[in-house]
């Protein structure tokens, strides 16, 4: 399956599934592949050369070093909102431990 990533001034890139990479189709070409249109199994984005950009993703895993983006405390185990915390600058008191606690201590320091 070959799927749309994005459009740019000099051309298109499309990413094969099933060999693992990048296609890139100079502007002004057709692909020499069919392109599977909205497929299921993937997320979805905007064509930035066109149009707005838009948040596509609402929770990001926790464990690269960055400030996650987090719509939902409760998916989150103990220690995935310890780190979420200490990402974001909040210590956590220690007699603060239940999961319900931690979420709730957040929720009122954000």
């Amino acid at each position: 399956m070959k799927v749309l990533i994005r459009k740019t001034l000099t051309g298109t890139e499309y990413w094969d599934t099933e060999a693992k990479r990048t296609l890139f189709v100079p502007a002004g070409e057709k692909p020499s592949f069919e392109v599977t249109k909205d497929p299921k199994s993937m997320i979805g984005g905007v064509d930035l050369a066109s149009g707005e950009d838009m948040k596509v993703v609402d929770d990001l895993p926790i464990g690269n070093g960055d400030t996650p983006v987090v719509t939902d405390l409760s998916k989150l185990t103990i220690p995935q909102l310890k780190e979420y915390a200490a990402n974001s600058g909040i210590d956590i008191p220690a007699d603060v431990t239940r999961k319900d606690d931690i979420i709730a201590y957040l929720s009122d320091t954000e």
